[in-house]
């Protein structure tokens, strides 16, 4: 944690792919419930101040500059899940010194939570597209750099692209030594001979040049979708088709589907941690240990961040609710219920712990032109959706939800419990008070 850093005052623990981004934009919009919050924008929303590593991307104030804002929101919504990690920093920052905080938790049902995570981040086109265009790099072609995008640090030219895209099969980019898609588009060779004909060799592999001029015929500047997709479909046939465009960033899970990946997950924390009920009794030294030992998390670990019980129970237990601790849960389902929220002055009483009447929303005439302009904005669709709602879903839900009723149960039971001994009722939850 940066001391120079402002400290906020509310903090969000989780949980990602829950909405968190929506619900900050409306708590930062200037003058909606508090006249001076910190800080609107997607850069500002995650800091990151409670991770022992620096946050080189986003913005966020000085100990100085905090000092002008009635309310500082730091909606990092990994911290529950990344417990081990955030604690720590958190005990050294709040505890001590006995600073006010107010930590605030949205909740989303489990498998859609996880499925929304793997659609953002699982293998997509793109990644077809960015290996066709660093073998159309090696072509010859006049616009080098248009075709050759080779991910990360690497520098783009003929060299890097040669021996069959070697930068990208190098050990520095793949532990396995393997370039992107190299065996799967040799893996999906019959099904790419049948939809192409001359895309595949004599020796039944696939010519990926031959691809590529195909996703761009004649050197043009922008790919043949549809060509990109069909062959996203044949290369990765394990990936979901309800999902959209996405990072493509999980090469963890290659060749395995979200009931797959989902059900093994499960699997390994159940081998690992105790039962989940367990954690409504543990002491904070037995927390510590099953967080530290079974739920020190890698990225893509969908299933541990839908229900992160221990690392709940463990930040309970640290931050029991008292005169400077405030606790908030909210839920997905219920503030948004099939589209953006609406920011209705309930939410200042949610989070900020303003009364209606003290919220300058409050005092707000509906009819006014300020609020036709909000209500406008509410009503239009998300930014970015990393789920095709037009395709649904193949996974097996009955199967996952069984399996995460164990946890999901643990995990409302934990809100339930801390929300009657504090006398506060969670936001859209009424019925586990």
């Amino acid at each position: 944690m940066n001391r120079r850093s402002a400290l906020p005052d509310t903090v969000l623990l989780g949980l990602p792919k829950a909405g968190t981004t929506t619900l900050h934009a409306c708590l930062t919009r200037p003058g909606r419930f508090v006249e001076r919050v910190c800080c609107a924008g997607v850069k500002s929303k995650e800091p990151g101040i409670f991770y022992p590593w620096d946050n080189t991307y986003s913005v966020w104030p000085t100990v100085a500059q905090g000092k002008k804002y009635d309310r500082l929101l730091d909606f990092t919504p990994n911290y529950l899940s990344w417990a081990h990690a955030s604690i720590k920093p958190m005990r050294a920052a709040f505890g001590a010194q006995r600073r006010r905080v107010h930590f605030v938790v949205l909740l989303r049902e489990p498998v859609d939570r996880a499925f929304s995570e793997y659609c953002m981040f699982a293998r997509d086109a793109t990644s077809v597209l960015a290996a066709l265009r660093t073998q159309r790099a090696c072509e010859g072609l006049r616009n080098l750099k248009r075709f050759c995008q080779v991910p990360r640090r690497f520098s783009c030219t003929r060299r890097s692209c040669m021996d069959d895209m070697g930068l990208l099969r190098d050990s520095t980019y793949r532990s396995a030594g393997k370039g992107l898609f190299y065996d799967d588009f040799n893996a999906a060779a019959q099904a790419i001979g049948a939809r192409f004909p001359g895309a595949v060799t004599s020796s039944g592999r696939v010519n990926r040049s031959a691809l590529a001029w195909l996703v761009w015929p004649n050197a043009q500047k922008e790919p043949v979708v549809q060509v990109v997709r069909d062959l996203a479909a044949m290369v990765m046939p394990w990936r979901d088709a309800a999902c959209g465009a996405g990072w493509g960033q999980d090469d963890v899970h290659d060749h395995m589907n979200f009931t797959h990946i989902i059900a093994r997950e499960l699997a390994a924390m159940s081998r690992c941690a105790p039962p989940p009920h367990k954690a409504l009794t543990m002491s904070v030294a037995q927390l510590e240990e099953t967080v530290r030992s079974c739920f020190a998390l890698k990225r893509f670990q969908y299933a541990s961040e839908s229900v992160p019980v221990f690392q709940l129970a463990l930040f309970l237990k640290s931050f029991p609710p008292s005169t400077t601790v405030r606790w908030s849960f909210l839920r997905f389902e219920d503030l948004y219920a099939g589209r953006r929220t609406d920011c209705d002055c309930s939410l200042s009483e949610g989070v900020f712990a303003l009364h209606s009447r003290e919220s300058s929303c409050a005092r707000r005439d509906p009819s006014s032109d300020l609020a036709r302009r909000e209500r406008l904005a509410s009503s239009r669709a998300p930014a970015r959706q990393y789920r095709n709602h037009t395709m649904a879903p193949s996974f097996d839900r009955i199967k996952l939800e069984r399996a995460f009723a164990p946890w999901y149960d643990a995990l409302l039971r934990l809100v339930a419990r801390t929300s009657k001994e504090s006398k506060v009722v969670p936001i859209g939850m009424d019925s586990l008070a």
